[in-house]
């Protein structure tokens, strides 16, 4: 078991590092204290004379988004269009299952997204926002923009096409104490092509670790 003193007990890169002989063993819970826990579910193996690399993402204890990995849909999230979001599934690690689609082209009043609503509370200072997205072709940005009583602002954006899923974080410590709007959109030019990004695994919480 690796504990939360265990984890903190690391280098300049954020590494911690466990001598052990050789032989098998078995990693039974991860303990991040507020940071999450996690229990591997899946073993992994190093052999003698050889390097492994694996990596476990310890999740936030309390995620702001509901329906963040889409298992029921669309539900809670509000759209652009019926015909731009859908969700679909795909086979593909580490989003596998049920992931959120968005698809089309600018129109005259405005371009195909999908948000939703997170109350973050007064003191999250290390609050942030985190998911997986795919963006297959090229020629569309993705972009997550924020938008509260008061503003509005892009938070991140991407314009490098990729087949594989990446994970994306984003710092939202300025926005604590407030409700804000978390939209994804898709930004083409007027009757461009179709754009298309798939997203997946939503987080609004606390930092995570990743040992």
């Amino acid at each position: 078991t690796l504990s939360d003193g265990t984890l903190h007990d690391a280098d300049a890169a954020g590494l911690a590092t466990i001598i052990t002989a050789p032989g098998l063993v078995r990693v039974a819970k991860i303990d991040g204290s507020a940071q999450g826990q996690l229990e591997p579910g899946q073993p992994f193996e190093i052999s003698l004379a050889e390097q492994s690399l694996t990596t476990w993402l310890l999740l936030p204890t309390q995620n702001f988004v509901s329906n963040s990995q889409f298992e029921f849909g669309s539900q809670g999230w509000r759209w652009s269009s019926t015909s731009d979001v859908s969700t679909v599934r795909v086979t593909d690690q580490p989003a596998e299952g049920d992931v959120l689609q968005l698809r089309g082209s600018r129109r005259a009043w405005g371009t195909p997204g999908a948000e939703t609503t997170v109350d973050l509370p007064q003191g999250w200072s290390g609050a942030l926002l985190s998911f997986w997205y795919r963006l297959p072709q090229s020629g569309t940005t993705l972009r997550v923009r924020a938008i509260t009583e008061n503003e509005q602002g892009i938070l991140w954006r991407t314009e490098t096409s990729q087949e594989v899923f990446d994970r994306a974080w984003v710092d939202l410590s300025q926005y604590q104490g407030q409700s804000i709007i978390l939209r994804f959109e898709l930004v083409n030019a007027k009757a461009g092509p179709e754009g298309l990004a798939q997203i997946d695994d939503v987080i609004v919480g606390n930092v995570p670790v990743i040992p």
